[in-house]
């Protein structure tokens, strides 16, 4: 029973081990991708307070999978184009991004506004594509890769507030110091949702940024599970009254046709078509 516990022991303190790795990975990938003009090597110590050697030692390793560059004329190191590889596979998870496409691009031709596709990633909603419209005021208020925690914009509220309750109510719990930035309570979210639920599709009036809005709806898998959403943003004036609706039923439309299409294509691989 001793061996058996020590060996316990020891498999958790690998399981740690392995954990601090990624960890201290994250953080410098993280630190490098808010620096697109690259970090030195103490800039990196300062921004994820890693010990030099230990710094030094995950940069090497990194670099030699191609996680980051080294810039020999100045000493520094630049996200690697790794990472884009793997974000480009994971973009398309579903194969809704070319699935969508042509629908979302008709979308922002017809409301002249622009539209974007986001993806469910654990507790975050990710911006994987934007089709801007032709209105001269652009809302781009989010770039393609950009994450926030589910609840925060039009798309993030449609993927949580669509979710089962418990579900819906364990992530607002394990988000709630993530949405402390953009000021969003467990209040106002529980709020957001219930507002909803009863409208049949997400909105963001102006909370993120003042004078622009969005409206959002979920795309759901066979099991009814929001995995995606689609929303339009635009100036606040042009998502109100009559407009808001006729915009929300566009999205509600073109969801129908995606999660038909999307089911018809998982069926024929399924059966090896």
């Amino acid at each position: 029973m001793k061996e058996s516990a020590t060996q316990a022991e020891l498999g958790g303190a690998e399981r740690g081990g392995e954990h601090q790795n990624l960890r201290r990975m994250s953080l410098a990938l993280d630190a490098l991708a808010r620096a697109p003009q690259g970090l030195r090597l103490a800039e990196i110590v300062s921004l994820t307070k890693l010990g030099k050697t230990t710094a030094h030692r995950l940069m090497t390793g990194l670099q030699e999978f191609g996680w980051v560059d080294y810039v020999e004329e100045d000493g520094s190191y630049q996200l690697g184009f790794r990472p884009l590889t793997l974000a480009l596979a994971a973009a398309d998870r579903y194969g809704l991004g070319r699935l969508a496409a042509a629908r979302l691009q008709r979308i922002a031709d017809e409301t002249e506004d622009t539209v974007y596709l986001s993806l469910r990633s654990g507790l975050e909603s990710i911006c994987v594509a934007r089709y801007e419209g032709d209105f001269p005021v652009k809302t781009l208020t989010l770039s393609v890769g950009a994450r926030r925690p589910l609840g925060v914009g039009a798309g993030s509220l449609a993927l949580l507030a669509f979710q089962d309750e418990q579900t819906m109510l364990n992530i607002i719990d394990r988000t709630s110091e993530a949405r402390a930035r953009y000021h969003f309570s467990d209040a106002t979210l529980r709020k957001l949702v219930a507002d909803a639920q009863a409208r049949g599709y997400a909105l963001n009036d102006g909370m993120l940024v003042s004078g622009m809005s969005a409206v959002g709806v979920p795309i759901r898998s066979s099991a009814g599970i929001p995995v995606a959403a689609i929303s339009v943003a635009a100036i606040s004036s042009r998502l109100s009254g009559d407009r808001q609706h006729e915009v929300a039923r566009r999205l509600q439309d073109a969801v129908t046709e995606i999660e038909s299409s999307w089911q018809s294509a998982l069926d024929l691989t399924t059966l090896g078509v």
